[in-house]
């Protein structure tokens, strides 16, 4: 995993950006990014009260790695 000087301000902006999406087909993007950024093998994102889900249903995002 990466660290430095920057690295608590640049993970803080990646979730503001995960927080603000509209669109749930941008989430892989964003977990890819974050996979990448980090050097993360796996990573998970569980949204709550997403509008466009139906009855208000989490949304669930899982990768994995092939490792």
């Amino acid at each position: 995993m990466r660290f430095g000087g920057d690295t608590d301000e640049e993970f803080q902006e990646l979730l503001l950006q995960l927080e603000a999406m509209m669109d749930t087909a941008e989430i892989p993007a964003m977990l890819d990014r974050l996979l990448k950024t980090y050097g993360l093998k796996s990573i998970a994102y569980l949204g709550t009260c997403i509008v466009e889900r139906p009855d208000n249903q989490p949304y669930l995002a899982v990768t994995y790695s092939r490792d």
